[in-house]
């Protein structure tokens, strides 16, 4: 079984319920399609589209295996594809690699750079990933991350709780990686190597592992390249519980030392964010992107408005499971996160304790309800843990 099936059984066992999309490329984890089902909408979209599957499975390919890459003029090629084979012009062939290369954050090894050679593109490595050894132990970093990530996060029962914990883990545990008084121009910093084994990188490399693991729990996270106060920049654009877009910048957070950038809305974001579009060029290429919020997302009116107080795990109903988790938490035995405790108070006071738990048996034998009827959001999300 190639080593790429086995994570993605994994993650289905951690993760409770696995992403669901209905993808036309078998998607790894770690991915989206936002990419390629852009291109469908696109002129001579289906031959775009089988462009990028042949990169896609190329690149797929060299994750899994263990062969040594060739240099071949001071450049280690992965492979040569003909992108006139496929109806494509130079400027469309670059464009769709750099669309994979953001839609896909497992591929590290893919170069911020391309080479063009007649009718070829020239899909290129890094020197760092040349060997099939040092690709494998690699993989292996990579695959233990993840799991290590997802598993911390897999009772918590919204995107934005997750989303929240994982960036905090983020930011709190990576440092920006310099060169002198720059950004480091090493490949490592700027992919999810940096994170992963070196607990250090620029924006991309953050960017880029948040999105592995927003998607790698279910949900829908895009990494944006673009510029923010005229310099080159990349953050995130990430799904929540609500059904809109919101911007996350790790990197900025990070160096601010605050949550200034987490799941903003449009309206504070665009001031010092500037996305590329799909007139750029190259790297500077970017998909139409969704919809942001313009408002920064409301957590706490979210859950006040769609669930009921007593509804703990945030499962659509009060019921012996939040008594049984309720009770866990006053007896020290499974703590409850600060927003499971606020709709454990069911009598408002601020303290979790037994006045809580004789509320809400009351609750349950059918004597009294502990806040209004909870009704489930239309039109939502399959993230895992949130049946909506």
């Amino acid at each position: 079984m190639r080593k790429q099936a086995l994570i993605m059984m994994i993650l289905s066992a951690v993760i409770l319920e696995p992403c669901v999309h209905a993808y036309a490329i078998e998607q790894p984890a770690g991915g989206i399609s936002y990419g390629y089902d852009y291109f469908a909408s696109e002129d001579n979209g289906d031959l775009k589209q089988s462009f990028y599957s042949k990169l896609f499975d190329i690149s797929t390919e060299l994750y899994n295996d263990s062969r040594d890459l060739s240099e071949y003029k001071g450049y280690y090629i992965i492979e040569r594809v003909n992108y006139a084979e496929y109806d494509l012009t130079k400027d469309e062939a670059k464009e769709i690699y750099f669309t994979l290369r953001n839609d896909e954050p497992l591929f590290y090894f893919l170069s911020p750079t391309v080479g063009i050679e007649k009718d070829e593109l020239l899909i290129i490595s890094s020197p760092k990933y040349v060997s099939g050894s040092e690709r494998a132990m690699l993989q292996q970093m990579i695959e233990d991350y993840i799991l290590e990530q997802t598993g911390s996060l897999q009772d918590l029962p919204t995107v934005y709780e997750r989303a929240e914990a994982y960036y905090n883990t983020l930011v709190n545990s990576v440092d920006f990686a310099y060169n002198g008084s720059k950004p480091s121009s090493d490949p490592e910093a700027h992919n999810i190597i940096g994170v992963i084994k070196n607990n250090s990188g620029v924006c991309e490399a953050y960017a880029r592992t948040f999105q592995l693991i927003m998607n790698c729990c279910g949900a829908e996270c895009l990494t944006v390249a673009g510029t923010a106060k005229g310099d080159g920049h990349a953050w995130d654009i990430l799904r929540l519980d609500d059904g809109e877009y919101y911007c996350f910048d790790p990197t900025w957070d990070d160096l601010l030392g605050e949550r200034e950038y987490f799941a903003d809305g449009s309206e504070h974001f665009s001031k010092e964010h500037e996305p590329y579009t799909p007139d750029g060029k190259g790297s500077k290429f970017q998909c139409e992107l969704p919809e942001i919020s313009s408002q920064a997302f409301d957590y706490t009116a979210y859950i006040q408005n769609n669930f009921s107080r007593g509804d703990i795990d945030l499962d659509g109903s009060t019921d012996v499971t939040d008594m049984v988790k309720l009770s866990a938490h006053i007896k020290g035995k499974r703590l409850l996160n600060k927003y499971a405790l606020s709709r454990a108070d069911l009598n408002g006071d601020g303290r979790i304790n037994i006045t809580d738990i004789v509320k809400l048996a009351a609750h349950l034998k059918g004597l009294r309800p502990t806040g209004r009827i909870c009704y489930r959001i239309k039109n939502a999300l399959p993230f895992f843990g949130s049946a909506f």
